[in-house]
């Protein structure tokens, strides 16, 4: 159905979006507590976006749905979506059926605690209070994202398709070694800002 490839494109591109938001505060330094929150909420949005449109992709779009709307028949699925009414299962639900599907996610039972904690995070920060240790604040830039995503074969082949139609030129980027490094220097991958042109070189 090409409304479903159409929502899992958006998808994907919100979750980009949300992660470029993020290499900004990241960049910022994290030993601010304003851009602490900002990356983690970010990179939050990122990840269930992502996985979302990933589930979209590869399994269907009723998958994603809650109950009621996924029993519904193609063409209601689409008039809901185009009212802009589709209701999406709780992101545990999604991230627990992926658990079933080694095929398509080869995450490992620690990628999931890093996904589960991060989660905690961005619900502690957006319904309590949550004071981050140093070791939290140290560790949130390299693990978190590498963790979740970045190790997930699927999700650095969308990464880069989008970034192909987003971008006229790419490049490799000399830290991650991927090709998904834009012309402002930014890799979309390992969050790494470079300065020096002569990176665009290689």
């Amino acid at each position: 159905m090409k409304f479903e490839k159409e929502f899992a494109q958006l998808l994907f591109r919100n979750a980009v979006i949300f992660i470029d938001s993020a290499i900004g505060y990241i960049n910022k330094g994290l030993d601010s507590y304003v851009n602490m929150l900002q990356a983690i909420v970010n990179l939050q949005f990122a990840m269930e976006l992502a996985l979302k449109s990933s589930v979209v992709s590869y399994c269907g779009i009723r998958t994603v749905l809650v109950s009621k709307q996924s029993n519904l028949s193609g063409s209601e699925i689409e008039d809901l979506y185009s009212v802009n009414k589709l209701k999406v299962r709780e992101f545990d639900d999604i991230k627990n059926f992926t658990k079933g599907k080694k095929h398509l996610y080869n995450f490992e039972r620690k990628e999931y605690q890093y996904m589960e904690l991060f989660q905690k995070y961005r619900n502690c920060v957006l319904h309590s209070a949550y004071v981050f240790s140093e070791q939290e604040r140290r560790d949130a830039e390299k693990n978190i994202m590498y963790a979740l995503l970045l190790k997930n074969p699927i999700y650095n082949q969308e990464l880069y398709n989008f970034l192909k139609k987003e971008y006229e030129d790419l490049y490799t980027c000399p830290y991650c070694s991927a090709r998904t490094m834009t012309i402002d220097y930014k890799c979309a991958r390992c969050f790494n800002v470079f300065s020096d042109r002569h990176f665009l070189d290689m």
